[in-house]
């Protein structure tokens, strides 16, 4: 699979300014979740979410601290195999076009957004029945 080289959302680079400019302490999640859009990614927030209702077997994943390497150069990647699925329905799921992270395994605010490399129809990503999307340690790259 393709690397993935995702962006902070506005959401993220908020509580960074504040941080520095207004002293404005911000307490990072202790757990990451991981999940798939339907849209394009956005700084602003992530595009609707894949429905676990109409999506069998999907959820947001943990990506917990252990999940990642140290930032070097204003970049992190994923030090540990993340996967989201697999699809556990009778239908493949709905097109994926961004993988998100957000503070919260539901709702909650996104934190960072990856556009997802196209499969083989030229796509997003679309998770046939009993497959599942995984990505390798270093292939999600987060730029500060």
């Amino acid at each position: 699979m393709i690397p993935l080289i995702g962006f902070f959302t506005d959401y993220a680079k908020n509580l960074e300014n504040n941080l520095w400019h207004l002293g404005t302490a911000a307490t990072p999640p202790a757990t990451l979740y991981l999940g798939l859009g339907t849209g394009d990614p956005l700084r602003s927030g992530a595009p609707a979410e894949l429905s676990a209702a109409t999506n069998a077997g999907y959820a947001r994943v943990a990506a917990p601290a252990a999940s990642w390497g140290t930032s070097t150069g204003g970049l992190v990647t994923n030090a540990a195999t993340i996967t989201l699925g697999p699809n556990s329905g009778s239908s493949p799921w709905q097109t994926a076009y961004c993988l998100f992270a957000t503070d919260a395994a539901t709702g909650g605010n996104v934190i960072w957004i990856c556009r997802l490399a196209p499969d083989t129809s030229g796509m997003g990503q679309t998770l046939a029945v009993g497959k599942k999307l995984s990505f390798a340690p270093g292939a999600i790259s987060i730029q500060k």
